[in-house]
């Protein structure tokens, strides 16, 4: 009885479309490997802030478009002596300059 019970189930499941559990909000290229890259909070509108994707390698930290692009909008290239420290970089998580957007340092 299990045994056809367990047969039934899965026929129906074979034959019947089962509809996705989620549906994508976007999709692009793939990051390239040598990159670190992660959501943080960059500009801001009204009391929040809105999240922007960077990447950051050996060379250079970008901040990327808005929405969830892989295109950068702001690059910083690394000078000889931030090499040499290490790529330290860090931000205050404030917009210091009244401009809208958190700065970064580099060490």
């Amino acid at each position: 009885m299990k045994k056809k019970l367990f047969l039934l189930l899965f026929i129906f499941i074979l034959v019947n479309k089962v509809p996705a559990q989620w549906q994508n909000i976007w999709s692009s290229g793939s990051i390239d490997g040598t990159f670190a890259s992660g959501w943080f909070s960059f500009e801001k509108s009204g009391d929040i802030w809105l999240s922007r994707l960077y990447t950051t390698d050996s060379v250079s930290f970008h901040v990327c478009s808005t929405g969830f692009s892989i295109t950068p909008e702001y690059t910083y290239n690394f000078t000889a002596g931030e090499k040499a420290a290490g790529y330290q970089f860090y931000s205050l998580g404030y917009d210091l300059t009244g401009d809208g957007k958190v700065e970064f340092y580099t060490i």
